[in-house]
This record gives structure tokens, C-alpha cells and sequence, in this order.
């Protein structure tokens, strides 16, 4: 019984449940319950009521919160120091918002009975991360990720692989939260820093977000060739053809101020200087058709939007303020809206915008698109 019960649901947890499993999973749920009525022996017992809840909340039909949390109790007072069943049961608590403070405590001693399971460590690794405690899912992982030749298990082997994404993921959190190049970061020393910074580069060596953060750590404790091999990865001589959006300031600053400190490449440092002039007058020139200068301008735009990243102009330009007297404002837009669509086309910046309008002759009705508070709303806009 307990071999079949953990092939079905080794397939349930590789693929997801699925209807073609409902029928064995009724089948094996009602025979532990007629095994539990006739067995007496207490390890067998727990292993029962274990394999039981865990097969309960696979179908709807017999999900029971009560149920479940009663047979992994009955369990866990059997079997207090079996790793996989404190494990299963922490896990309960926590994804079923029973009693996630409990939860973790189990999920804690798993790790504790048995610290050479990277499962455990992984899902502690996750749950910790979901409540801000970066520094010990960190250490967590890392240990997840040491352990893959000891595993055996494919789900083991699974969690030690996905440990490595999560990390990469989970220091760009870190960092964002406390500089991994100043001051404190969890604890860690910058031995201990740059030890965890590489471990994660050495998988995602091309990774423009964790290139920006290892310039930075490199910068601050002046190795000047490694934080410029760094940011040269984090901008690429595409991003210094082109106008860059305000997405990547950051980064063109720390390579001016890199290359201003090593001296090293001086026509680099020239084409960064030349691409932060050229986002300068770019903003500048922005700035200055939101209202218009007088005779320098045949359209005054009257909007100002916030500067968009590309993650963000699928969501559409969001609209700061709308001045009262020109087009959009008498268009009914609003502060807060997002303009998903002008004539048709997706305006990514002001610049854009007057792009757009300047095709029309004043007087023209165009269609206007917004998005307001979840709703997609349909405007005209009449050229002035």
C-alpha cells in the first residue's frame, strides 16, 4: 500500500494532479482507512495516517482541513523525529494557512533530522523568502545546491536544480533591499559576499542584472578591471548605439564613473559621457513639449508621464498630471490613467506622443484608449 500510495503521488508532484488519477487515489484513500481500523502497530499506524493525508487534499471530494491536519497530528505524536513525516506536516500547516508559525518550526526541525535533503532545505528556503528572512533562504539554498550528488530521489534532484534559479532570483532581491556593496547584507561578510555573488554568476554569466550588481560590488572595494569586465556585461555596445530609457541610468553612471577612475579606455568613457548627454537633451526635450515652448513647437502635448521601463509599456504610458486647456485633459484624461492607445499606436514616451499627432491637422478627431482603475476606456481626442 505505502509503495503504490508513493508512486501516485511522486506523479502528482512531478506532473500535477490530474482527473486520471482520481480513481486511484479514492482507491488507495478508502484501503488506508480500512488498514488504519485493523492495525496495531504503532510505526506502521503512523505510517498509515501519513500516507493518508497526504493523499487526502489530492481530491476535492475529500479534502478536509480537519481531517488532514488530525491524521498528520496522530502521525507526527507517533513518529516525532521522522524527518519526512515533520516535513509533510510543516508543509500542511504552512500551504493550507493553518498555522504557518508552527509550520515553519517543523519545517526548521526536518531540516535538523535530516540536513542532507535538499527538498527540505529548498521548500524552507521558499517559505522564508516569502517573509522578507533573505539571509537564511540564502544559506538554505546554497545548501540545497551542495547537495545535489547526494541525491536519489528525482524530486530531490528536482528542488537541488531549482534551488539555483531561486538563488539567482533571491540575491537580486537581497540586494534591492540592502546593497550587497554597503553596509550590512544579512550578516555576510565580503568575503562572504563575493563568495555568493560568483557562485551565482558562475551559472548566469551573461545575467545583465547580476553583472550591474557584481560592478558595483567590485567598484565599492576598488577592483577597478573586474568591475568594469562586470558592467561591460550589464551594457552592451547595442545599449550605446541607441538613446537608453532613464530603465538604465544606473548603469551608465557606474561605467562613467568606473572608467573615469581606472582611466583605462577613454574612447569608451567618451561614448558613455556622449549616451548620458544624448538621455539629458532627450529628457530635456521631453520636458519641454509637455507644455510647449512658444514658436518652437506646432504641437503642445499638455501631458506629463511617468518615465516608462520596457517591462512596463505593455501596461501602458501612465499620465502624471493631464494640464487643464489642452487636448487630453479636455479628453477627460485623468492623473493615474494609462494610455494604452493613440490613433491606433502604442505611445511610449511624450516624444512619441507628438510624433503621433504631428500626422494630423488641427480639428481632427482620433481615437484614444485609456485604462482607468482595471477598466479599458474608449475616448476621441480632438488635434489642436
Amino acid at each position: 500500500y505505502v509503495l503504490r500510495a508513493q508512486a501516485l503521488l511522486r506523479d502528482i508532484e512531478w506532473g500535477g494532479p490530474d482527473e486520471k488519477h482520481r480513481p486511484l487515489v479514492e482507491e488507495l484513500i478508502l484501503d488506508g482507512y480500512r488498514l488504519l481500523e485493523s492495525e496495531s502497530n504503532d510505526v506502521r499506524r503512523a505510517r498509515l495516517m501519513f500516507m493518508v493525508a497526504r493523499l487526502l487534499p489530492q481530491d476535492m471530494s475529500w479534502k478536509d482541513e480537519r481531517s488532514v491536519t488530525a491524521l498528520f497530528e496522530q502521525a507526527y505524536e507517533l513518529q516525532p523525529d521522522s524527518a519526512e513525516v515533520v516535513f509533510r506536516f510543516g508543509q500542511w500547516l504552512v500551504d493550507a494557512d493553518l498555522d504557518k508559525t508552527r509550520g515553519l518550526k517543523l519545517l526548521t526541525r526536518a531540516v535538523e533530522l535530516d540536513p542532507k535533503d535538499a527538498l527540505y532545505h529548498y521548500e524552507l528556503a521558499r517559505l522564508l523568502q516569502l517573509n522578507g528572512e533573505f539571509g537564511q533562504a540564502m544559506a538554505l539554498l546554497i545548501k540545497a545546491i551542495d547537495l545535489l550528488p547526494e541525491q536519489r530521489e528525482l524530486l530531490r534532484i528536482r528542488s537541488s536544480n531549482a534551488s539555483r534559479s531561486d538563488l539567482r532570483r533571491l540575491l537580486v532581491k537581497a540586494d534591492e533591499a540592502e546593497d550587497i556593496s554597503q553596509g550590512e547584507f544579512y550578516g555576510l561578510d565580503m568575503m562572504q559576499r563575493r563568495k555568493l555573488l560568483e557562485q551565482v554568476l558562475a551559472e548566469r554569466q551573461n545575467d545583465r542584472n547580476l553583472n550591474f550588481m557584481a560592478a558595483r560590488f567590485y567598484f565599492a572595494n576598488g577592483e577597478l578591471a573586474m568591475a568594469e569586465e562586470a558592467i561591460s556585461k550589464a551594457v552592451t555596445e547595442g545599449d550605446l548605439a541607441r538613446t537608453f530609457r532613464g530603465y538604465y541610468l544606473q548603469q551608465f553612471e557606474l561605467y562613467r564613473d568606473i572608467l573615469q577612475r581606472s582611466g583605462t579606455n577613454p574612447g569608451k568613457l567618451q561614448a558613455i559621457n556622449q549616451a548620458l548627454d544624448d538621455y539629458q537633451q532627450a529628457l530635456s526635450y521631453d520636458e519641454a513639449l509637455e507644455l510647449g515652448i512658444e514658436g518652437g513647437h506646432r504641437y503642445k502635448i499638455g501631458l506629463r508621464v511617468a518615465k516608462q521601463n520596457e517591462n512596463e509599456l505593455n501596461q501602458g504610458l501612465e499620465v502624471i498630471k493631464a494640464y487643464s486647456g489642452y487636448p487630453f485633459a479636455k479628453a477627460s484624461v485623468q492623473a493615474g490613467d494609462r494610455i494604452l492607445a493613440l490613433a491606433h499606436r502604442q505611445p511610449e514616451s511624450v516624444m512619441s506622443i507628438y510624433n503621433i499627432l504631428s500626422n494630423f491637422k488641427p480639428g481632427t478627431s482620433v481615437p484614444l484608449m485609456i485604462a482607468r482603475q482595471g477598466q479599458e476606456l474608449e475616448m476621441e481626442l480632438i488635434v489642436e
